[in-house]
């Protein structure tokens, strides 16, 4: 019974906010369908793991270390905020009844354990149950979604409906952002730091509340998978760049202002880069290399012997160019494979299936906007800017590493809006522009364009 409780609860208060959003907000009407394709996604995820994996899998480790973090919040609010606050692999009598027997802690793995807090102060709600657990962390998860809908239909309101679809119905974005797995945790978090970035430096709001709050997840992503960060944060980088540009400018300006902005975000962006490879060895710049290679290594291994979920980018140098001459290969094996011919199971299927629509994708839009708009229109605005430094660093870091089309379906979720957004807003600005050319001359005044368009 407490199942259908809950989920009577969640969509209960769904729709009450639902019902005041619709009246003046037109993305509201995507708020019920959303939460309920994430609850049924849940369930899908819960379900295939209990019944299908007969309880083994990743899921299920994060779940058994956070009943360990559950007991310290039971037994006394102020042990459990200890060991929340505690970095892993550091001991103190007070905690150590618990920390001691948390699996990684000893050992220092800091995205292990941090998934143990998260997700068991979250399980304060779920009552030690992996159903309602996997439930409720969808919900945390879902609530960083729809942040990152709300920053793409509060700028481009006629493409609503397509953002809707890039954020909430993506097949491999529903599953796997819906279970008790890091992937889930993350994304929602980087939803979050997006809709703090747009509303500290475009809308201008809340601002302490939400420069905390974007502090906030950028740690959770940090101590959970530290390499988003390498990706987005270049990518708010050429937001910015893009936003704050003036629109005419001058040639003085030009060369001197917008050079002036990239050398100052460009620098910040070296030390914030060396901050986080401190805070994370992991993911220390200079250790790129070995986890590279580790993870090629132990999936290269995997190939020999005979696992179809094994890719490989053939032979790596790991200098600038060597790195730069896989760059492609890369991340195409992240939007585009497996191929049809490369499946080895159901589930590779469904994501070879999504991967040939995400190409097709690609080819709908060079088709309709031609192949030089389409390079040109890669430059038009800070939106699409953003996408497409997020979709090729992204792509490029985890089609570089997984090395296994299994882990590469995971991995990749959090960047998969970007990119099918990216593709939308292409079209949209292409169509924009060409239904300017095409009014009379002084309407076009009235839209700030030039009188006389080639």
């Amino acid at each position: 019974m407490t199942i259908p409780l809950y989920l009577m609860v969640i969509l209960f208060v769904t729709y009450i906010v639902q019902s005041k959003l619709s009246p003046t907000k037109a993305y509201g009407r995507f708020l019920m369908p959303a939460v309920s394709v994430k609850l049924l996604s849940a369930i899908a995820f819960a379900a295939v793991y209990v019944y299908h994996y007969d309880g083994i899998g990743d899921t299920f480790y994060y779940f058994e270390g956070s009943k360990i973090m559950h007991e310290a919040w039971l037994d006394s609010p102020e042990l459990g905020f200890r060991v929340l606050m505690q970095p892993a692999g550091e001991f103190e009598p007070f905690t150590f009844p618990y920390t001691s027997r948390m699996p990684g802690f000893w050992r220092g793995d800091v995205e292990m354990v941090s998934m143990y807090k998260v997700v068991g102060t979250v399980m304060l709600l779920g009552f030690q149950s992996y159903w309602l657990t996997t439930l409720l962390i969808a919900i945390v998860g879902f609530t960083g979604l729809w942040k990152l809908f709300r920053f793409f239909a509060d700028q481009y309101p006629d493409l609503t409906k397509k953002a809707a679809i890039a954020v909430f119905f993506i097949p491999s974005s529903m599953f796997w952002g819906s279970g008790i797995l890091k992937d889930t945790i993350c994304f929602g978090a980087l939803g979050w730091v997006v809709w703090c970035m747009y509303q500290i430096f475009a809308k201008k709001k809340s601002v302490p509340a939400h420069l905390l709050l974007g502090v906030i997840f950028s740690i959770v992503i940090l101590s959970l998978k530290a390499y988003i960060l390498y990706a987005v944060f270049p990518a708010i980088a050429v937001w910015l760049i893009m936003q704050f540009r003036p629109k005419n400018e001058s040639i003085i300006l030009k060369y001197t202002v917008t050079p002036a902005i990239i050398a100052i975000i460009s620098i910040g962006m070296y030390f914030a880069m060396q901050s986080i490879s401190d805070s994370s060895e992991k993911y220390a710049i200079d250790n790129l290399e070995k986890q590279a290679k580790g993870f090629q290594s132990d999936h290269g291994n995997a190939a020999a012997h005979q696992d179809a979920s094994i890719y490989s980018l053939g032979a790596v140098s790991y200098t600038p160019l060597g790195l730069l001459s896989k760059f492609p290969a890369a991340v195409n094996v992240t939007y585009f494979r497996p191929y049809l011919w490369e499946v080895g199971d159901p589930f590779q299927l469904l994501s070879s299936i999504e991967s040939m629509v995400f190409f097709m994708l690609l080819l709908q839009t060079i088709w309709r906007v031609g192949i030089i708009n389409f390079f040109k229109l890669l430059g038009s605005n800070a939106e699409i800017g953003f996408c497409l430094t997020f979709v090729l660093l992204f792509g490029f870091s985890v089609g570089f590493t997984a090395y296994n089309f299994g882990a590469l379906v995971r991995f990749k979720i959090p960047v998969l809006p970007f990119y099918v957004m990216l593709m939308y807003l292409i079209q949209h600005e292409y169509f924009k522009e060409k239904r300017v050319k095409e009014l009379p001359r002084q309407e076009r005044k009235l839209f700030g364009q030039p009188a006389q368009i080639p």
